[in-house]
């Protein structure tokens, strides 16, 4: 394996999508995201905050997660980040509106030195403006699952 990783955010969304369809075939661009990242592909980068929000959006009564495999697969996720792509974040930066809580989605990016953010909602982080004809932030990619399955890296 290659000793430069692409290092990646995979957005509450976009991990909900990949537990809730990992039992499809073909796999989902979500579940197939995740894997990359459980295969070592690529270096998943998350934080506490955007972990606890996993929990508790796992939570939802139509989404029928035990809070047990809610855990299970939050642990899941913050052992395949691994010490290298676990970051602490302060919850200050404040420069999205459309959605203020992807804030922290963009602070764990920043502080981990994501290249990319891989979310279902690109149009809640389309108030940062492109760079080279996609959204970007400081030279973080934002991009969709079936962008970033697609991408050569």
């Amino acid at each position: 394996m290659a000793d430069h990783v692409p290092r990646v955010v995979l957005d509450t969304n976009v991990l909900i999508s990949a537990l809730l369809g990992h039992q499809k075939n073909p796999p989902s661009p979500p579940v197939s995201s995740l894997q990359l990242a459980l295969d070592g592909f690529v270096q998943l980068v998350t934080s506490p905050a955007m972990v606890a929000e996993l929990v508790h959006a796992l939570s939802y009564p139509k989404l029928r997660v035990t809070i047990e495999a809610a855990h299970e697969f939050a642990a899941i996720v913050t052992a395949t980040a691994g010490p290298k792509g676990l970051v602490q974040t302060t919850g200050s930066l404040n420069i999205l509106s459309r959605d203020p809580a992807d804030n922290i989605v963009l602070e764990t990016a920043l502080r981990g030195g994501a290249n990319y953010v891989v979310t279902g909602n690109i149009a809640d982080f389309a108030e940062l403006g492109e760079e080279g004809g996609t959204i970007a932030f400081e030279g973080i990619r934002i991009i969709s699952p079936r962008e970033f399955v697609a991408s050569k890296f």
